[in-house]
């Protein structure tokens, strides 16, 4: 067991758990918990955007395919610098105009709000977001144990166990503020982490610096085309593509921002810095291999040269600065799963009207809620990078269409919408888990099920929607 590692990845959960208990004295309601109050200075914004997008499925999936591939591995990250320069350039000031003129909270606000607010579309679009968010959340969950498993060599479940419930506990006490000032401090780490990192990788003599890089490692490692599987390649390459315009927690930031600039700069200041940071990535797994090319898991590629080859000091920092951007996206997906189950489940299922204060007590109890059965699936799953993809795969499929293709298709009714996402949904289900192996990915056909569905039923719908 590496002592000081240990002791700097608890120091480091101490920390988070200390912010979040600060922070929570300050969030009077629902609106504060989810949105920071609707007043997010443009650091935070781009800190926050930063710290979630790059997780577990970065420090440790992208590199264990960087090991794996080389420069191939910019097929997981790199398309969504292209999803957030569209996302920025059409969405981005429309949704922080629309939030601030008619008070949106959530993203399925915004697309209900384009129908006469009809709540059974936040309901249906809400347990599409949710279920989706769950798996993602998991994947953080797995790969915090596989940090701490590393760091601890204890049992890999109860490696999840305690990663997801320090966790929860942080990011249910504070909302948005905790989770954003958190992530600011992530990010931070995990700068401090990239810029130390590289260098002493490449220093290695195994490495010989950039020039011996690019020297002797394998051939492969330069071909991009030399990933996985063609279908593999597809699925990534449009699963990633889409995600900025089905992930909750993007609305959510463009709704929180101060301002309609800052909603859109700090969009496009997030794609120049996963561009860097997937090159990084792509750099730190390639050293990885030069140094040890026989790791039985490639996953555990940035542990293993953390514990192996790095000095003491430098290892602590870093898997700090791991477990930091691990807890930061798994932080983010779990105020994203609260607010979807809230404001877009419970709210528009609820004849009741509840008060704010009611709002932020479920609030926190959905946020526990939502971490329980997340953890029970980190539990059970193997791999960071499969069961992120699944999960993106499923909101892609699901709400891309009813989402941004209505949006811009004008003659769609609100229940060709509904009929999309339950197409969407459905079929992206079935090709994942039943029909396993198709030719046609999942997500692909999730796509085409939910656009024929919009336009089917908007056309047959049409006359009723303009009675």
């Amino acid at each position: 067991m590496n002592y000081m590692m240990l002791i700097s990845v608890i120091a480091f959960i101490a920390l988070m758990m200390i912010v979040g208990v600060i922070v929570s004295k300050k969030i009077n309601d629902a609106d504060d918990f989810f949105l920071g109050g609707r007043n997010v200075p443009a650091f935070l914004i781009v800190a926050t955007l930063l710290a979630s997008e790059v997780g577990g499925g970065v420090m440790l999936g992208s590199v264990g395919l960087a090991y794996q591939f080389g420069f191939g591995a910019c097929w997981y990250v790199m398309p969504v610098a292209v999803g957030l320069l569209l996302f920025g350039l059409f969405l981005a000031k429309k949704l922080k105009r629309d939030a601030d003129q008619y008070g949106y909270v959530s993203m399925f606000d915004w697309l209900a709000g384009r129908y006469g607010n009809y709540k059974p579309l936040k309901a249906i679009g809400g347990f599409v977001m949710l279920v989706g968010f769950i798996g993602a959340l998991a994947s953080q969950f797995v790969a915090m144990g596989t940090a701490l498993q590393s760091v601890m060599g204890a049992d890999k479940t109860m490696a999840i166990v305690l990663g997801g419930i320090a966790i929860v506990v942080y990011a249910s006490m504070g909302g948005l503020l905790s989770v954003m000032w958190t992530d600011l401090l992530q990010a931070g780490v995990f700068v401090f982490g990239m810029v130390v990192l590289l260098p002493m990788l490449l220093a290695q003599p195994e490495v010989g610096g950039f020039a011996g890089l690019f020297a002797n490692a394998p051939d492969k490692f330069f071909d991009v085309m030399n990933v996985q599987t063609p279908t593999w390649r597809i699925t990534t390459l449009v699963t990633m593509t889409i995600a900025p315009f089905v992930r909750q927690y993007y609305y959510q930031r463009m709704f929180a921002s101060k301002s309609e600039k800052i909603a859109q700069r700090s969009v496009f200041a997030q794609a120049i810095l996963i561009v860097i940071v997937t090159i990084w990535t792509c750099l730190v797994g390639m050293c990885v291999f030069m140094i040890n090319p026989a790791l039985e898991n490639p996953e555990s590629a940035m542990p293993w040269v953390l514990s192996a080859v790095m000095h003491p000091v430098v290892a602590a920092i870093v898997m700090g600065a791991i477990c930091a951007t691990v807890m930061s996206t798994a932080d983010t997906f779990l105020n994203a799963g609260s607010l979807t189950f809230v404001m877009d489940i419970l709210k528009n299922v609820k004849k009741d009207e509840m008060t704010q204060e009611q709002s932020l007590k479920v609030a926190r109890n959905s946020s526990f809620a939502v971490g329980a059965i997340a953890l029970v699936i980190a539990v059970m799953s193997s791999s960071v990078v499969s069961a992120l993809m699944n999960a993106w795969a499923i909101l892609g499929g699901g709400l891309f269409v009813p989402m941004v293709v209505s949006y811009f298709y004008k003659p769609s009714t609100k229940e060709g919408v509904m009929a999309a996402m339950v197409a969407g949904l459905v079929t992206t289900l079935l090709f994942t888990m039943v029909i396993k192996g198709f030719a046609v990915p999942a997500i692909v056909c999730g796509l085409i099920a939910a656009f024929i569905a919009l336009v089917v039923v908007s056309a047959m719908t049409k006359n009723k929607a303009n009675a």
